[in-house]
């Protein structure tokens, strides 16, 4: 019994009750979980060995911030993580697989760099609003075309060098409708450059996050065969934010004394930005990285993982305790 107890016997038969309360079923709440997407690649003469325990023999390694990647970019929630609170949790976690840091005199064999910081999407809101002028312009040409059914358009001479006066032969209407195929060309010319870029983004992205090759699986006949879903949603992840954790583990003597980077093997994981704040999802994506440490997935695992959480109503006293009750409790534990 507590000291809180001895002293009062009110208070002891406030906190039974009250444990009793507590130790009720309560009521239990999931909160929305988070989809974790890990790719992880090794090196083909990367080869791990086991004990006779069936456990992975240790490997030791060094571990540098590599920070945020080119391209990349932050936010609050990625600034207020320091890197010993993100090296603490995959301690944890390469020591499950086999990977324990180097102490002492040991050299280790791996150099594990961690990146972290979230992905730059394209512009989707600039890219829409150019689809929206192209097609504006279209209209307006369409309608003019509908509403002169008979007007020709001026025909162009490729061979012909530029006039060094404007022509203003022709009607008012053949003018107006010139000018607005001009405008639709002009407009697809951007909106052409405006794929390329979306394009460039979408490929870095995937690359960065290990997206690349379930895309490109993903894209074939099946598109068009009741499987664009897939590719869809691919696509969807990398055009947002997303926040990523990349583990890349290097040989040590190559790297650090020869001067000469051999990655022996990476882990990738990924969670989308909206909706999610780094510090709460960290260790979840550590943990579910964590598994794929040295080997491969051999494709893109995307996760979805239920957070549980228990919500605790209001205390209420079930039941009392008698006086008498209370000192037979406090004699037999004086008795032991």
């Amino acid at each position: 019994m507590s000291p809180l107890v001895r002293k009062s016997r009110a208070a002891a038969a406030a906190a039974l009750g009250l444990a009793a309360a507590l130790l009720a079923p309560a009521a239990g709440a999931l909160s929305d979980g988070i989809t974790t997407a890990v790719f992880s690649q090794t090196d083909k003469g990367y080869k791990r060995k086991k004990a006779v325990d069936g456990s992975w023999e240790r490997e030791y390694y060094a571990m540098s911030n590599g920070g945020m990647l080119p391209g990349t970019s932050n936010d609050v929630s990625v600034d207020k993580v320091h890197f010993s609170a993100l090296a603490g949790s995959l301690a944890e976690h390469l020591a499950r697989q086999g990977y324990w840091p180097a102490t002492g005199d040991r050299e280790p064999s791996l150099l594990i760099v961690i990146h972290w910081g979230t992905t730059i999407p394209f512009n989707d809101g600039t890219y829409r609003g150019n689809i929206e002028n192209t097609a504006a312009a279209m209209n307006a040409l369409s309608e003019m075309n509908r509403n002169n059914p008979g007007m020709q358009m001026p025909a162009g001479n490729a061979e012909q060098p530029p006039q060094s006066e404007i022509s203003l032969t022709g009607s008012v209407q053949d003018m107006q409708r010139q000018a607005a195929a001009d405008a639709v060309a002009s407009q697809m010319i951007v909106q052409d450059m405006f794929n390329k870029a979306r394009d460039e983004a979408n490929l870095r992205n995937a690359k960065l996050l290990g997206y690349i090759q379930e895309i490109n699986a993903a894209n074939g006949v099946q598109r068009f065969a009741g499987g664009g879903d897939k590719f869809n949603d691919l696509i969807g992840d990398i055009e947002e934010s997303r926040y990523y954790v990349i583990i890349s583990a290097y040989d040590f003597r190559s790297t650090v004394r020869e001067k000469k980077p051999k990655l022996q093997w990476v882990t990738r994981v990924s969670i989308r930005t909206p909706g999610n704040n780094f510090g709460d999802r960290m260790t979840t994506m550590v943990a579910n990285a964590s598994r794929y440490f040295g080997r491969e997935t051999g494709r893109l695992v995307r996760q979805y993982e239920r957070e549980g959480s228990v919500e605790v109503g209001e205390a209420t006293v079930v039941g009392t305790v008698s006086d008498d009750a209370v000192k037979e409790r406090e004699k037999q534990k004086a008795n032991r």
